[in-house]
């Protein structure tokens, strides 16, 4: 029932020597199909929630977080896990949009990063987003706490980062709070 995909294809030249399983697979782009479309695009659904992604049979589901999704510009950061990023040949996967009644596509559970990943703080999140500090992505850990950022010594939670939003700690006091193991694991002020 989704109108509407996308191909994607990894080249095999750019995967170093072996194959990578299961890699999250960033999409950092914008396109003008993927607005909404109150904003004249394709994209039924205004938080995005009817991005499906799928291996290149069309048909299985890959696990995806959206790390931002602009109804407006059409803009989309994802992170997809691609069960195998091939080093000898391409890797091929869509991405489907275009349904209205599609319930929700978001990995909830943290999916993406289930393979070793003991955490993922993007530092993208804003009062927008309801969240209390850093939301972990792999949903194993507690929010982490930007401390000090306020204070008058250049620290910022709102920087631009690599991929999307960041925070800039000025290396006076400014800190992150990863709370309780992790806390006692890398110590005040290591991120």
């Amino acid at each position: 029932n989704w109108l509407y995909r996308k191909r994607v294809v990894i080249d095999a030249a750019k995967v170093p020597n072996t194959d990578q399983a299961n890699f999250p697979v960033l999409i950092n782009t914008t396109h003008n199909d993927w607005r909404t479309v109150a904003n004249n695009g394709h994209v039924e659904q205004d938080d995005g929630g009817d991005f499906v992604f799928t291996l290149g049979d069309g048909v299985t589901k890959l696990s995806h977080e959206i790390e931002r999704y602009t109804a407006a510009s059409g803009e989309l950061v994802a992170w997809v896990k691609v069960p195998t990023v091939y080093a000898a040949v391409d890797t091929l996967f869509y991405i489907y949009y275009g349904n209205a009644a599609a319930a929700d596509q978001f990995d909830t559970t943290g999916a993406v990063w289930s393979n070793g990943f003991e955490t993922v703080y993007h530092l993208n999140e804003s009062p927008a987003d309801n969240v209390a500090g850093h939301a972990d992505a792999a949903k194993k850990q507690p929010n982490a706490t930007p401390k000090n950022f306020s204070d008058g010594g250049g620290g910022s939670t709102n920087a631009a980062g690599q991929i999307a939003g960041a925070d800039h700690l000025a290396g006076d006091d400014d800190w992150i709070d990863l709370g309780g193991a992790l806390r006692q694991a890398f110590g005040r002020g290591s991120v």
